[in-house]
């Protein structure tokens, strides 16, 4: 979540999707969603793309933005 004025008693609301908050945040969209992760709205810490995925863009939403790896055929 995010506060848009110090000093409040609760916060302002959930940051938005792609995007992360954290207690510095004073917009919804303060942090843009690092490659290699997922931020669904109200996301405090990118979650990273599970094991065997990847995502080689930023500001993913949701954990369908993350591929699944492919080996090499043999």
């Amino acid at each position: 979540m995010y506060c848009a004025n110090p000093g409040r008693d609760e916060p302002t609301g959930n940051c938005t999707a792609g995007y992360f908050c954290n207690e510095t945040s004073t917009v919804p969209d303060q942090h843009v969603c690092p490659m290699g992760h997922f931020c669904p709205e109200g996301t405090g810490v990118p979650v990273p793309c599970p094991a065997g995925t990847f995502s080689n863009k930023s500001s993913n939403t949701k954990r369908g933005d993350c591929q699944e790896c492919k080996g090499e055929d043999k």
